[in-house]
């Protein structure tokens, strides 16, 4: 560490904010400041911009007088090192004198340059452990969850608190200046859209409605905007979150939350008078655009991704619309089944759980399976006005509606924000805006119709994840077959205005219940090599369909983390120790857990307690995990489990029943797979009444080891809980009784 570096002086970061305080104290001085407004006069107007800047305008002269704009000044944070180790310092910096004075006059003293660096590693060592100590003793039995994580931050990351202001490199040079920035980012933004529409290879000669049109000729659907009642917009008021971020109009969601019960009333007449006019309000289309990081070099524009800001009374009104438009697809099946993204009931996971399903039951036949997958750039972004309305259109909305959507669609604008600092606002003409309540659920609605323009291929499909899996006898009627499917699903992205990532697409390949290697040509006018393992939304498969990799990456990360725990322990009470445990450590074994890993479960498995191998290196890494909260070492011979006990805390063999359990219910209950779900409910021969009456799922003949999965061992662990269990009127309360077996009966 040279202590003669000149360091950047910075500036002091001056931001405008709303002192909430008092508000947040005493709701009721917001309350009565609210009911002095006269919102009957909403009732008199017709024109519903009219009606959003009313409420807009007297909702802030409200907040200016119970939570005026403040300015306040960011300053960086002081910190005074100890005497001791600034006496070290000045050791080192005499030492360096004598050592550069010696060099300067060409006598060189190998002793003193010795001498000089130890003292300098020495201070060194003492410097950061100054600073690690400091930022982490505002972590106390006292502080938050939140605290808690501004602590760690601090002792992981202490140059945060030196953070500088954001550099961009552009072909000009580096700029920082905030409001340059702010321009740079909102033009690449447009640009990189327009860029990629204008390299779309659309066929003019196919129709993107050709196959829906088919599919619903004969249907009678129609589809209409109701207005709503106050108590569904209070309901939707009652239930926001309490977050800070707020859009063009500066009215956070905390506020709307706190003055409901007056606020609901106005807010449900604009609601109405938007649904009935068939407009969305202009100023509520405007989207201030925060550049967030997403990973590699952070003075490239390229490795940002815009998320949008957005007025929260227009969030409500999306809100209102999206809960008819989702009841009206879902209710009539118009989703394919396919689906899993943005959907009640549905997840990651259950589209993993689908997905392996048919790739297990195609290798214990030995086949020959092509999993290839697709990844589309910027799908938000290009999403096509002109073709959603179309396909709306189709599936039975009527002219009001449309009228609202087209309303909703069209002139919205942004403008980018970068440190206080805004850039100019400019039109978007395409794409729907990220971070909108809404825009979720157009987006699934113009891929509903995918699985139409496929013939031999089976499709899944998260958001922009889609996935189409060929399962063949031979080799070489795969290989054609893959080759014809992909072409259709990418013309099918291409003439939605889609584009499919050529760089992220990939192929797994399968031969005779083998992973093996191929190489295909003519898929969207690319060769691809398969290869051995692929990541699919957050876990790695391998073409082998087993979960090596995934353990193996698994493990790495959860060590990460382990030393992680280790190095904030000291410093952070036990209690709470516990819950970042859950949060960064427990939480990253979870996810998928029904998916990679095969629990034990029978009577015999559990007498004598034998884990599957990959079971067995997760409950290592978790114990090693429980030490370190416990304080314990490894010298220490404990009873792991009793350990565990004592934090209340599930094995990693009791996590894997818990969720498999959990997601066998969600498939029964919520629907979360429509194939999982035909599959488990099948009752078959003298003992299906039986079965039926008990609520058990069919079990289908076990089979091989290495071609077992969840449609096996789901639907046998769920048999087993007692009916009190299956028969809770509540999942929580399903979930509460479950741990309870789960606690008892396996370990």
């Amino acid at each position: 560490m040279d202590l003669n570096v000149k360091v950047t002086k910075l500036k002091d970061i001056s931001t405008i904010t709303r002192d909430y305080r008092k508000v947040r104290s005493n709701p009721k001085f917001l309350l009565n400041q609210l009911m002095k407004t006269n919102w009957e006069s909403l009732k008199d107007m017709t024109n519903v911009e009219d009606m959003e800047q009313f409420w807009t305008s007297e909702l802030n002269k409200c907040l200016d007088i119970t939570a005026p704009w403040k300015k306040r000044k960011k300053k960086k944070k002081k910190f005074r090192l100890p005497m001791e180790v600034q006496s070290e310092i000045e050791k080192q910096k005499e030492l360096q004198k004598k050592h550069l004075n010696n060099v300067k006059n060409g006598k060189p003293d190998a002793e003193i340059e010795r001498i000089f660096k130890k003292q300098r590693n020495y201070t060194n060592s003492l410097i950061k452990k100054a600073v690690r100590e400091k930022a982490g003793r505002n972590i106390s039995k006292e502080s938050t969850v939140k605290q808690i994580w501004d602590g760690i931050n601090d002792i992981i990351k202490p140059e945060r608190n030196a953070k500088n202001f954001l550099k961009i490199e552009t072909k000009e040079g580096i700029i920082e200046d905030p409001l340059q920035v702010a321009e740079e980012f909102n033009t690449f933004f447009k640009e990189k859209i327009e860029k990629l529409e204008a390299n779309i290879n659309k066929n003019p000669n196919i129709d993107p409605l050709s196959e829906l049109k088919k599919k619903m000729k004969h249907s009678n659907l129609k589809f209409s905007l109701r207005t709503v009642k106050e108590k569904e917009v209070l309901k939707i008021l009652n239930a926001l979150k309490g977050k800070k971020s707020y859009g063009l109009d500066g009215i956070i969601s905390e506020i709307l939350k706190i003055g409901a019960e007056v606020l609901a009333i106005p807010l449900t007449w604009i609601i109405n008078a938007s649904i009935t006019t068939g407009k969305f309000p202009e100023d509520w289309k405007i989207s201030k655009i925060i550049p967030l990081f997403k990973k590699g070099n952070r003075r490239t524009t390229k490795n940002y991704r815009p998320v949008a800001l957005l007025s929260v009374a227009g969030m409500i009104l999306e809100k209102v619309v999206a809960m008819q438009i989702e009841e009206f697809f879902e209710s009539n099946d118009l989703f394919g089944s396919f689906q899993f993204g943005f959907r009640r009931g549905k997840s990651t996971v259950s589209e993993l759980l689908t997905l392996f399903d048919i790739l297990l039951d195609a290798k214990q036949d030995k086949k020959e399976i092509l999993l290839i997958m697709y990844d589309l750039s910027s799908a938000f972004d290009l999403a096509d006005h002109k073709i959603l309305i179309a396909k709306l259109k189709v599936y039975g909305f009527d002219s009001k509606a449309l009228k609202w959507v087209e309303s909703y669609l069209e002139n919205r604008k942004q403008f980018v924000t970068v440190a206080g600092e805004m850039s100019k606002t400019i039109n978007i003409n395409t794409g729907v805006p990220q971070g909108s309540r809404l825009s979720p659920l157009l987006f699934i609605c113009l891929m509903a119709d995918l699985d139409l323009w496929t013939r031999d291929s089976l499709i899944t499909n998260f958001a922009d994840d889609t996935q189409s899996v060929i399962v063949k006898n031979e080799k070489a009627e795969a290989v054609e077959i893959a080759k014809n499917e992909a072409n259709s699903v990418i013309g099918f992205f291409e003439n939605n205005n889609f584009v499919n990532n050529a760089d992220k697409a990939a192929i797994l390949y399968n031969s005779g219940g083998k992973g093996d290697s191929i190489t295909i040509e003519g898929i969207g006018g690319e060769k691809i090599t398969s290869t051995d393992s692929e990541k699919l939304l957050g876990l790695h498969i391998n073409s082998s369909f087993e979960w090596n990799t995934h353990i193996e990456k698994l493990v790495i990360e959860l060590k990460k983390r382990m030393g992680l725990l280790k190095r904030i322990k000291q410093r952070v009470p036990k209690e709470k120790l516990i819950i970042i445990a859950e949060a960064i450590f427990k939480s990253k074994i979870r996810y998928g857990i029904a998916a990679y890993l095969i629990p034990i479960f029978e009577r015999e498995e559990v007498k004598t307690g034998k884990l599957s191998p990959h079971a067995k290196e997760l409950q290592v890494v978790q114990n090693s995990m429980v030490r370190v909260i416990q304080g314990l070492k490894r010298a220490n011979h404990v009873n792991m489990k009793k350990e565990r006990d004592k934090l209340k805390m599930l094995s990693v063999n009791q996590m894997a029943v818990y969720h498999t359990v959990m997601e066998a219910y969600n498939i029964t209950n919520k629907n979360a797979s429509d194939q999982l779900q035909k599959k488990l409910n099948i009752h078959e021969g003298k003992h299906s009444e039986r079965s039926a009456a008990n609520n058990e799922l069919y079990v289908p003949e076990k089979p091989r080891k290495k071609c077992t999965g969840f449609s096996y061992i789901g639907p046998k662990l769920y048999n087993m809980i007692p009916k009190n269990i299956k028969e809770a009127k509540t999942t929580d309360d399903f979930k509460t009784k479950l741990k309870g077996w789960i606690w008892k009966n396996i370990h």
